[in-house]
């Protein structure tokens, strides 16, 4: 094990580098004298006096720096974005055989959700793509999904972006055999095909995001902006040729608000349920308080109406699929339990099922990292509100 100093903002962090630590990044002035003086009797560090230090991407922009650096170097953690996240711009891959007319051709997809008591509509636009089979329409699926959250990965742990506060634009460099590699390693397997043809699809459909009440969306664009394409000849020849697109104003700006949280990219990757999925970055941003006797509780109508992926007419269905995306949840140490209310019309068990009270308990696991996220957000909510200009970009609006 091994120690290293940074300097984010003008404080110094220690962090205590080795796989799977949830709690090595401690502000360098809270660390014990005895930690100081084995620091001195020579276990690796850099000192103060040197240079200003900043986590090894390069960049100037104190919003990108704290974005890239987590509480430990494990490269098993990541960032989600709380509003960008929270909308449901994905369709389910069954559902979306039902929805092609008699044609093969996709209509808008509409949605409504809340989030922090604001309520919103998100429609989303197929795009049309060249297939082998000829041109056919698409939406996104939990396909792109996973493949934009390698994106938000590569984009700050293996240093391959760019983020100018100012602008609130970032952007985002790969190549398809570093996106195939990291799904392999998370679990996935997918051709160079394949993963082209989701990049194509997450620039292609657009999407419009309405606060309620308002005619103008508050955010119109592609989950990829300015993606120039490969041909297949392209990358046979090169496949580790570097690729670059935009991600969205709504990712660009919660950098610089910090509206972002720390998560367990590793856990989220090994779900196979796209339900499960999105029910662990709603409680990243919603469990807090996660420890001891706390609990997260949610109606069945809830999670229905702000996934966007419950869409059997069968009511038992949809609830043995939040039944299975919860039981995966308990699988991999997110919950530890789960106690279920139904709330039935008449009385009796035989009575029609209106609605479902879930109470979830936090695994130890998930709770550890959510302290660690909250210390991290601490944090650097202290350091940019320390900078002038960082701090007048945090209360810019979008």
């Amino acid at each position: 094990m091994t120690l290293d100093l940074w300097l984010i903002g003008g404080d110094y962090f220690m962090r205590r580098q080795g796989r799977g630590n949830r709690h090595g990044l401690q502000p360098f002035g809270d660390a014990a004298e005895a930690t100081v003086k084995s620091l001195k009797r020579g276990v690796q560090r850099r000192h103060a006096q040197d240079a200003e230090l900043i986590p090894p991407n390069g960049s100037d922009s104190i919003q990108y720096n704290l974005f890239a650096y987590f509480t430990d170097d494990s490269g098993d953690l990541s960032n989600s974005i709380e509003l960008w996240d929270a909308i449901p711009k994905y369709c389910d891959k069954r559902y979306l055989k039902k929805l092609r007319d008699e044609n093969g051709k996709l209509d808008v997809i509409v949605q409504r959700f809340e989030l922090r008591g604001v309520s919103y509509t998100v429609e989303v636009d197929p795009t049309t793509i060249r297939t082998s089979a000829g041109r056919q329409q698409f939406l996104p699926t939990a396909d792109e999904e996973l493949i934009e959250e390698v994106l938000k990965k590569i984009f700050s742990d293996q240093r391959q972006g760019i983020h100018n506060p100012k602008e609130r634009e970032s952007l985002v460099r790969w190549s398809l055999r570093m996106i195939r590699r990291e799904l392999k390693e998370r679990g996935h397997t997918r051709s160079l095909e394949q993963i082209r043809q989701s990049l194509n699809i997450l620039a292609g459909c657009i999407i419009r995001l309405y606060v309620d009440g308002k005619k103008q969306p508050i955010y119109t664009g592609p989950i990829l902006s300015d993606l120039v394409d490969v041909t297949r000849d392209d990358w046979l020849d090169n496949p580790k040729k570097l690729l670059m697109a935009r991600l969205p104003l709504l990712v660009s700006a919660a950098i610089n608000r910090l509206e972002y949280r720390e998560f367990n990219y590793d856990r989220l990757m090994t779900l196979e349920n796209a339900l499960a999925r999105w029910f662990l970055r709603r409680l990243i941003h919603n469990f807090t308080q996660a420890g001891g006797l706390n609990t997260y509780d949610i109606l069945f109508s809830t999670i229905e109406r702000d996934s966007g992926l419950i869409t059997s007419p069968d009511m038992s269905r949809r609830v043995k699929q939040v039944d299975t995306m919860f039981a995966e949840l308990q699988e991999q140490e997110v919950l530890i339990s789960v106690d279920k209310d139904e709330r039935r019309s008449g009385r009796g068990r035989g009575g029609k099922i209106n609605d479902i009270l879930y109470r979830c308990l936090s695994h130890p696991n998930f709770t550890a990292e959510v302290k660690a996220a909250n210390w991290k957000k601490y944090k650097s909510t202290d350091i940019l509100g320390r900078d002038p200009e960082a701090n007048r970009l945090l209360k810019l609006p979008l």
